[in-house]
């Protein structure tokens, strides 16, 4: 299962700290930034975002001043903890 979906039809609007939270939930080995095993600091994963949310196949989506992504969800089946 993915982690993000989405469509910028779908009008579906996500912050930046729930794709980090999500993205931290989803890869075990990153669960905290504290790991020294593998660092992953919430600056790169939302790095990772918003390249991810650029490309051509995804709508080209930006995100918003107020840090939100249009046209992104969350795929709940992709949380483990829930």
């Amino acid at each position: 299962s993915s982690l993000v979906c989405g469509n910028k039809s779908e009008g579906y609007f996500v912050h930046r700290s729930r794709v980090i939270g999500a993205f931290r939930r989803f890869n075990p080995k990153y669960r905290t930034a504290e790991n020294d095993q593998y660092p992953l600091a919430d600056i790169e994963i939302e790095r990772l975002m918003r390249a991810w949310a650029r490309r051509p196949e995804n709508g080209s989506i930006e995100m918003s001043g107020a840090g939100y992504f249009q046209g992104v969800g969350i795929d709940e089946k992709s949380d483990i903890f829930k």
